[in-house]
């Protein structure tokens, strides 16, 4: 489980770090993909998670149990991130400087909770639908084999 958490720790702080870089061109108005990050990187998670599952897993068929403590631990880095960045922005001690001033500024930074709330939802619900349904097929092939055995 300890690997779970380190590998739910890395993505975490691999996509808050690519979102903290396409703020910061985004603010320097180099260019304006930060829309754009916010939307790829869930799914980037989410395809991850689904190249890697056996990885994670160890081979082993996942259980309710390790995929709800996968899923519980994702939130809950996903929590402390999204709260503390978000702080720091707010207090201005956030590495990426924002613009004030002016009627188009007011919103400024709300990108950072939009994208906890995306990186938070998004690969935990891809999680679970997947799981469900990987799970509910092999139960239903599970049956079929066991009613094809008592039927010869």
């Amino acid at each position: 489980m300890r690997r779970n958490l380190l590998i739910c720790f890395i993505i975490q702080f691999i996509g808050w770090c690519i979102l903290t870089f396409s703020d910061y061109l985004d603010e320097k108005d180099y260019c304006n993909f930060n829309t754009a990050v916010i939307r790829m990187v869930p799914l980037i998670c989410v395809v991850l998670y689904t190249i890697f599952r056996k990885w994670i897993y160890k081979y082993n068929l996942p259980g309710v149990k390790s995929v709800a403590k996968l899923c519980f631990s994702w939130l809950i880095y996903e929590i402390i991130f999204g709260i503390s960045f978000y702080m720091l922005l707010n207090e201005g001690l956030w590495i990426v400087p924002q613009a004030t001033g002016g009627w188009e500024n007011f919103l400024n930074g709300v990108e950072y909770i939009v994208f906890a709330f995306e990186i938070g939802i998004f690969p935990v619900a891809w999680c679970i639908l997947l799981e469900a349904t990987i799970g509910i097929v092999r139960l239903i092939k599970a049956r079929k084999c066991k009613t094809d055995e008592s039927q010869n």
